[in-house]
């Protein structure tokens, strides 16, 4: 649905709000990783410093959502540490690894 709506968002027809976008991306990961142990990283079992980080990545993606202007630059550094390096390491995992 999101993705859908970037096509009049980069039309001039609806408003745009960017720190929202990171912020949603910020809330599903949390959640994915909440619920389901599986960071950029790589599967972790569900222990109480996983779902403790994850609520915060989630409160922050929440914030953001729906305050505008209070986090400035942290939604952004968020997101690209949780997908920058994770990414290459999973990417990293894909070419040497054969399983």
């Amino acid at each position: 649905m999101t993705g859908f709506l970037l096509f009049p968002v980069s039309a001039g027809i609806l408003p745009y709000y960017e720190n929202g976008l990171y912020g949603l991306l910020l809330f599903i990961f949390a959640l994915q990783m909440v619920t389901l142990g599986k960071t950029p990283f790589g599967d972790m079992r569900r222990s109480k410093l996983l779902l403790a980080v994850g609520a915060a990545i989630a409160s922050v993606g929440i914030v953001t959502c729906f305050v505008p202007e209070i986090f400035n630059q942290i939604p952004r550094i968020l997101l690209f540490l949780c997908f920058g390096p994770g990414g290459i390491l999973l990417l990293l995992q894909m070419f040497f690894f054969k399983r």
